[in-house]
């Protein structure tokens, strides 16, 4: 066991890594704490040494850091449908389930803690989980999803992207596929497209409903996308698209769970994808 354990890094409280000293009494063996108990083996004294030159560099790893991350990311699973006896199976048996429970009460844990729920949520957190029970209450209680978080899970200071939002990457626009969807019919756009489209043609003095209308856009829908005032059904389409540019790996079925949208929206919208790809290669 001692070749496989680094005795100078924190270990989880009661950690004995054996005795060395066949005289050594002590309860348990071989770190900082152990030696602090009266533990006088050699890998012991090492380690006390170590610990105490750290310390006195200013080079000493904390021993409880800030439990932000690790109750966001316990959350953010629940909220995909994966209850705790899922994570706590996702660390290994590290942490129970009645112990992930607590660990979302707390201000601060201890590194094992936090690196077991930071292996738990890597596992996870690309995936939805079974219980629609554990869902529904997150979602009662307003805990964000992973996707709402991104990489600022961390920061105490951070809020999540709103409800069913991926983390927004910049628009962009297709200036060729603009202007032959102004001239043809039939040629799929994004939202930011339409808008161009919309706005270029009202620039060179044609009427909104007949731009709307050769666009298939509805006109007062069409309104709204000049004002820049989103209808509900394109705010979606807008975030199962960016959610398919990031996480386009994933079932139809699971980007739906972490969306909370209906699978058959998300296949829609991979089919829309699927034929700009196909016109930008035309």
């Amino acid at each position: 066991m001692n070749g496989q354990v680094d005795y100078t890094k924190p270990l989880p409280y009661g950690t004995d890594l054996g005795r060395l000293n066949p005289a050594c009494t002590a309860g348990r063996h071989g770190t900082y704490t152990a030696f602090r108990d009266g533990c006088r083996c050699p890998h012991a004294r090492d380690a006390w040494r170590i610990y105490q030159k750290r310390h006195r560099e200013g080079r000493a790893e904390p021993r409880r850091f800030d439990a932000t991350g690790v109750r966001r990311r316990i959350q953010a699973l629940w909220a995909i449908g994966h209850n705790s006896q899922a994570i706590s199976a996702a660390t290994g048996g590290r942490l129970s389930a009645d112990n992930i429970h607590l660990i979302t009460k707390r201000s601060a844990v201890v590194a094992s803690t936090r690196d077991a729920i930071f292996d738990a949520y890597r596992r996870l957190s690309g995936k939805p989980g079974t219980s629609s029970t554990t869902r529904r209450r997150a979602v009662a209680a307003g805990f964000p999803s992973p996707m709402r978080w991104g990489a600022d899970i961390d920061d105490p200071n951070a809020k999540p992207d709103p409800a069913g939002s991926p983390r927004k990457q910049p628009a962009v626009v297709d200036d060729v596929a603009v202007q032959r969807a102004l001239e043809e019919t039939g040629v799929e756009l994004s939202t930011e497209e339409q808008t161009a489209a919309l706005r270029l043609a009202v620039a060179k003095g044609e009427p909104l409903s007949r731009a709307a209308a050769h666009l298939g856009i509805n006109y007062f829908g069409a309104r709204k996308l000049l004002a820049g005032d989103l209808t509900p059904r394109r705010a979606q389409q807008q975030r199962v698209e960016a959610a398919l540019t990031e996480m386009g790996h994933l079932t139809d079925s699971a980007i739906g769970a972490l969306l909370g949208v209906h699978h058959q929206t998300v296949t829609r919208a991979r089919a829309r994808l699927a034929r700009r790809q196909e016109q930008l290669a035309s």
